[in-house]
């Protein structure tokens, strides 16, 4: 059964599961500077089924320098990404980079 999961202001329909969800408590009209503390490796992690993880980061973590890591990881194969993809501080751009990795 799908559900629904708003995520970055915008409605996925997503299998209904545990979500793990921090990445809606950014503020990105402040800067990364401000929110430092919150910008760790485990932002967003759903899955899509039983075989495709998606995954939202920011790398370094706790560093204002960093940048989103946004991943589509196929059978826990975390060394090897399907898409993998890197956004600096831009929630439009993150959001395409989530939707390009969930299609």
């Amino acid at each position: 059964m799908k559900k629904n999961y708003k995520i970055l202001g915008f409605t996925f329909l997503i299998e209904e599961q545990k979500i793990h969800n921090t990445l809606n408590e950014l503020d990105f009209l402040s800067t990364p500077q401000s929110q430092e503390f919150n910008l760790d490796e485990d932002l967003l992690q759903f899955k899509l089924d039983n075989e495709t993880t998606i995954d939202i980061g920011w790398y370094p973590s706790f560093d204002a320098n960093g940048r989103f890591v946004v991943q589509r990881i196929k059978n826990s194969d975390w060394e090897n990404p399907e898409k993998y993809i890197e956004v600096k501080w831009d929630k439009s751009l993150l959001l395409e980079a989530l939707k390009s990795v969930m299609n």
